[in-house]
């Protein structure tokens, strides 16, 4: 249907040349196609020919947009506002092109800006929350996603947006359950929303739940590698690490540069006894891996693969150094310890395990005190 009207409006143009219009028209057409470089000639045209039609300018902004050039976007959105200066929808959409600049506060300027001068709109809220959140200023996302939510209770991608949010404000998994599971409520179809109420439920400890919702994200976007990961993360935290190993590989498979599918199939391979193939994995992951505090984490589980425990003890106190409150760093470095020989020190590094009471790491804590007192240590 789209083409038969270019060629119509093409056969116009052969007619009516400075009919800017027409041009318009037809830029519109190769937009919704997705031709945009013809999209901007059109404009182009038009806007030669009609200077002072701020609309113009705004559509050749979106092509460019589209296109990912978003300086050239946003200097078409500017000549929109300043001949159009009452227009909510541009302002929007040239916060839209700062933030993908990562220009926080511009982006914030705009939508405010834009929220002004059109209130009711759930939209200019949502957009701006969604800056709010990247800055990670989850309180004032959480407050625009519910004012969308206000507007547009039936939205599903707000309460999806608000329970991010809610994610990583202080961990409230039990607000972001409940904005996941409105948003399948309104959506049932949508994989994301069960991908991550199954991350949430993951990190509530719920690992049942948490593989129940994955396994329908999985369903309905096989080829997501996330989905894969996240639920061998369920299985590795429930210590099927047959299981873990079996999701890891195939989020691999899918994202072959997926370090995090690397690190945590490595880790599965060490805890099953298979330090050789962690090792392997372990050093793939250093190869991916960005970030220096991460790969000398890594590092040193390299070396306690190669019961090089003098390096590993070294490298995973330079770790806790950096993070002090990060129960893994502790928990290795008791492993190293306790292949040193140097028991009392292993038995005070899971100890601190216990009193940091991340759970997945103080049942493996609680597991080597416990072989420790069986042998006799």
């Amino acid at each position: 249907m789209a083409d038969k009207t270019i060629e119509k409006l093409t056969r116009t143009i052969q007619l009516e040349p400075n009919n800017a219009k027409t041009y318009s028209k037809r830029g519109n057409l190769y937009c919704f196609n997705g031709d945009y470089d013809k999209a901007i000639k059109d404009y182009t045209q038009a806007i030669n020919l009609n200077p002072d039609y701020a609309h113009n300018y705004f559509r050749r902004g979106d092509a460019y947009y589209h296109k990912e050039n978003y300086d050239k976007a946003i200097e078409d959105y500017t000549q929109a506002i300043c001949l159009e200066p009452n227009n909510a929808f541009y302002f929007c959409h040239r916060g839209r092109a700062y933030h993908n600049k990562n220009k926080y506060d511009k982006a914030i300027r705009n939508f405010t800006q834009a929220i002004s001068l059109k209130s009711n709109f759930a939209m200019f809220y949502n957009d701006r929350g969604h800056v709010y959140c990247c800055k990670k200023d989850f309180s004032k996302g959480i407050e625009d996603f519910s004012q969308a939510i206000k507007l547009d209770p039936s939205n599903s991608d707000y309460y999806f947006r608000r329970g991010n949010a809610y994610r990583h404000k202080k961990n409230n998994y039990d607000r972001a359950i409940e904005d996941f599971t409105q948003a399948i409520n309104l959506e049932n179809n949508n994989a994301e929303y069960y991908g991550f109420r199954g991350r949430a439920y993951k990190y509530k400890d719920d690992y049942n739940k948490a593989i129940k919702d994955l396994n329908q994200a999985i369903k309905l976007d096989l080829k997501n590698a996330d989905y894969y990961c996240w639920r061998g993360d369920a299985y590795y935290s429930k210590k099927d690490f047959d299981k873990a190993i079996e999701n890891y590989m195939e989020a691999i498979r899918l994202e072959p540069k997926n370090a995090d599918a690397y690190h945590s199939c490595s880790n599965a391979f060490y805890f099953k006894g298979e330090h050789d193939t962690a090792r392997m994995g372990y050093m793939e992951t250093i190869y991916l891996v960005p970030g220096v505090a991460k790969t000398r984490y890594i590092t040193g589980k390299v070396y306690l693969c190669d019961k090089n425990y003098d390096k590993a003890i070294e490298i995973f106190t330079q770790s806790i150094q950096s993070n002090p409150n990060h129960c893994g760093y502790y928990y290795w470095r008791g492993k190293a310890f306790y292949g040193k020989g140097e028991h009392n020190n292993a038995r005070t590094d899971y100890e601190t395990v216990l009193r940091l009471n991340a759970k997945f790491w103080a049942s493996l804590a609680r597991k080597e005190l416990k072989q420790l007192k069986i042998n006799g240590y």
